[in-house]
């Protein structure tokens, strides 16, 4: 009977110690993947992690290797804040979305792109007005802009 007993009870917890295991495994994994980030002085390899995960739709991680390092070079830290923007905007966080995408604007205040990607996030916020202002700011810097044309004309 004693052995039944245990039997029943190591088939019980077997698969239970199994998935703690997988789940401590997956969060080691992605600590030192995070730490391994923080201490590499390569900044385009954090960059290339970070992108990465953005293709396979990891907004999460890539968010946190982003504003783990986020104290990096001039050169890196627009494509990190652009990079935060487009995770954040993905998660329909538009309040950060946006954050970043302004401070991206204080540094490179011509950045068509980043302007786009603004106006889009306020649109999706319901927005217009902000929006309609920011597809003007295109227009007033590349008069032939059709997409920002159109989508003022949407708006109005």
């Amino acid at each position: 009977m004693l052995k039944i007993y245990l039997i029943c009870l190591a088939s019980f917890l077997f698969p239970i110690c199994f998935l703690i295991t997988l789940e401590i495994y997956k969060t080691l994994k992605n600590h030192i993947i995070i730490n391994y980030t923080k201490n590499s002085f390569d900044n385009n390899n954090l960059l290339h992690l970070a992108q990465a995960y953005i293709k396979q739709n990891k907004w999460l991680k890539c968010i946190t290797i982003l504003e783990n390092n986020i104290e990096v070079e001039d050169k890196v830290i627009i494509k990190c804040y652009n990079g935060l923007g487009f995770c954040y905007y993905h998660i329909e966080e538009y309040g950060l979305s946006e954050y970043y995408y302004k401070k991206i604007l204080k540094q490179e205040p011509y950045n068509i792109s980043t302007l786009f990607k603004l106006a889009n996030v306020y649109s999706l916020s319901k927005d217009s007005k902000n929006a309609r202002n920011i597809y003007q700011k295109v227009l007033e810097l590349d008069k032939d802009n059709t997409i920002a044309r159109k989508a003022l004309n949407k708006l109005s």
